[in-house]
């Protein structure tokens, strides 16, 4: 690598305004993560040849992938313009309109993308993803066999296919999973979603231990791939709350924005965020937005590279005014999913990290925080496997760690900030639906509306691990699942204690 870029650099010299040059050099860059320097060398390159399809969508797959969807659009959008047979540039802008939330336009993305290449398994994939997150999973599945009908070793379609179909595969499925697991490296990306397939498949037709034994051997390789360290995570917890001090929320009061719009959804990874999202969503005065990123952007832009200061503790040197401009911005990009919603929600569930943010930037904002049974929430942790990597669901020691460590979080902002945090309880919400619902409603200033009783039936994209619950009426039988397991998971159950 270093030698290539060295002879670029030569070329560059010799011809500065050599644009194949400077694309490459931009894609170098992005190989070693310098993403801003990537961004500027490919612009460089555009500013010579403006209709480049190439540089274009290049480009955009950059700016995809630092979180800048819209101008990631932007640019698929000028690579099709420039050459409308650009199979990859359909695939990707697929991809980006799915984060965008335009679920349907996504759709005949893909289906553009087959048209120009029929054997394109990943379309075919997502094409299947985008029709699952919109509630139609005969269609879904139809796409995921066909995806393994052209590529026999594609294991993502075998284990969208387990989890989607939610009953037993057949024998001749279940056997070629089986054989294609003895083939692949063993913590290879083939061999993560084959494990968790066959555990879902297992676990539907009643095999404990397989399905418990795939599991563990599924987390055990996904670990592997993840660079983590718990003891740094609880000791960001405390710094959190020892820098969002009683005394600094009461000192920096009333400095941010007086805007209602957002409500926040936090919580763990399947404590019923999504579900909570959809009863809110089917209220006709609030959108949703899915899980955003932006709190996340704006604390990590806050860092001060001259300082070495990072958030948390940068926070208290922020200058008057500062949190009311972070709150415009953070409106502002909330606003480009729904312009007119008098409410929309931001269903981060990490977003629990940044309630003394929120309170100092939108202190009108509501909070709900989704409680679950510990051990049925980090069961279901363990036996998920997310499309962000959850880096602390992968070990069961280190499950129960953090649930333990987030749960003192929340028990602090409930001390310095309990007027705008709401818990909602899972299992009573299951048990009392309508009153808890109204309970919620109420919390967040919305009048009732009975569709938020019939949720199942509001017609949204969920591109969470609980896309199929929520197009269900609440049920009772998932309350209770991790205790057929229970004599597996000792080690969660003590990190717990």
């Amino acid at each position: 690598m270093v030698d290539a870029e060295n002879c670029l650099h030569q070329a560059l010299n010799q011809a500065p305004d050599h644009p194949d040059a400077l694309h490459l050099l931009g894609l170098a860059a992005k190989q070693r993560g310098n993403d801003d320097q990537a961004i500027d060398l490919i612009e460089q390159a555009l500013d010579l040849v403006p209709q480049n399809p190439v540089f274009l969508s290049n480009l955009a797959n950059i700016l995809l992938d630092a979180g800048e969807v819209e101008a990631a659009i932007d640019h698929y959008r000028r690579a099709l313009d420039a050459e409308p047979s650009y199979a990859d540039a359909h695939f990707n802008l697929g991809i980006a309109l799915e984060r965008r939330g335009q679920t349907e336009d996504a759709i005949t993305s893909y289906r553009k993308t087959l048209e120009l290449d029929a054997d394109f398994v990943a379309a075919i994939h997502n094409l299947g993803s985008a029709l699952e997150s919109l509630g139609r999973v005969e269609e879904a599945l139809t796409e995921y066999r066909k995806a393994v009908s052209k590529s026999p070793e594609y294991a993502r379609a075998y284990y969208r296919i387990a989890s989607a179909s939610n009953a037993e595969l057949d024998e001749n499925e279940l056997s070629k999973m089986e054989d294609l697991l003895t083939t692949v490296e063993p913590t290879s990306d083939s061999a993560i979603h084959l494990h968790f397939g066959l555990a879902r498949a297992y676990n539907n037709s009643g095999r404990i231990d397989a399905a418990f034994r795939q599991w563990v051997l599924g987390n055990r390789a996904k670990r592997a791939t993840l660079d983590y360290d718990i003891q740094n995570i609880t000791r960001f917890h405390e710094r959190i709350a020892e820098t969002f001090s009683p005394e600094f929320l009461h000192e920096r009061h009333g400095e941010g924005d007086d805007s209602d719009v957002p409500i926040f959804v936090v919580g763990m990874p399947r404590s019923g965020t999504t579900l909570v999202e959809q009863i809110l969503a089917s209220h006709p005065n609030v959108a949703a937005a899915g899980e955003l990123p932006y709190l996340r952007d704006i604390s990590r832009g806050l860092a001060d590279p001259s300082s070495e200061k990072e958030f948390p503790e940068i926070v208290s040197s922020l200058p008057e005014g500062e949190f009311k401009n972070l709150a415009s911005d953070y409106i502002g990009r909330l606003r480009d999913w729904a312009p007119a919603a008098p409410h929309i929600i931001d269903k981060m569930p990490g977003n629990f990290l940044y309630v003394g943010l929120i309170k100092l930037m939108l202190p009108n904002s509501r909070i709900i925080h989704c409680v679950r049974d510990p051990m049925a929430t980090c069961f279901s942790c363990y036996t998920h496997l997310f499309n962000s990597p959850q880096r602390f669901t992968y070990d069961l020691v280190e499950l129960g760690i953090y649930y333990s460590s987030y749960r003192r979080l929340m028990a602090h902002w409930h001390r310095v900030a309990p007027e705008r945090i709401f818990d909602l309880h899972y299992e009573e919400l299951v048990d009392e639906q309508e009153a808890v619902t109204r309970e919620l409603l109420e919390f967040c200033n919305l009048d009732w509306n009975d569709s938020c009783l019939a949720f199942h039936k509001t017609n949204r994209a969920v591109r969470t691990a609980s896309a199929l619950q929520v197009r269900k009426p609440l049920y009772k039988s998932a309350l209770d699942e991790w205790r057929r397991y229970q004599g597996h998971l000792s080690p969660l159950l003590e990190a717990l204690n």
